[in-house]
């Protein structure tokens, strides 16, 4: 059966996020037209990297559906990021840039893409 991946709008999200936190922006409700009835994510799948420039070869995550840091429930049409604080307290502050590329019927497609603001944490969460 197809996926829907070709029905999925891009997304223009630019987040801010802390060295001290789990980075767990809102999430994404993918939805039809009437902004109601939710666009299904079943058979898609879904890769995030996160970089200080787009041509930089080293990308700071790397979050995929099997690492646990994209989350998704496939039938409701809704995305999240979930990257834990013990990557992101190895996150120089700073502004990075960052996508998500969604793959289905051997159709990749970036459907998210934006900034990342990460501010220098004061409180340490505990190690």
């Amino acid at each position: 059966m197809p996926t829907r991946i070709l029905d999925l709008p891009l997304v223009q999200m630019d987040l801010l996020t802390g060295t001290h936190e789990d980075m767990r922006p809102p999430a994404i409700y993918f939805t039809e037209a009437n902004e109601i009835s939710p666009i299904p994510l079943t058979g898609i799948d879904f890769r995030m990297q996160a970089r200080s420039a787009r041509p930089d070869a080293q990308a700071w995550v790397d979050a995929t559906l099997g690492n646990g840091m994209i989350v998704v429930d496939a039938v409701g049409g809704v995305l999240g990021i979930a990257v834990p604080h013990t990557v992101m307290r190895k996150v120089k502050p700073g502004r990075y840039v960052y996508d998500i590329l969604a793959t289905g019927d051997d159709i990749p497609r970036v459907i998210v893409q934006g900034e990342i603001e990460v501010m220098q944490g004061i409180t340490r969460p505990p190690e």
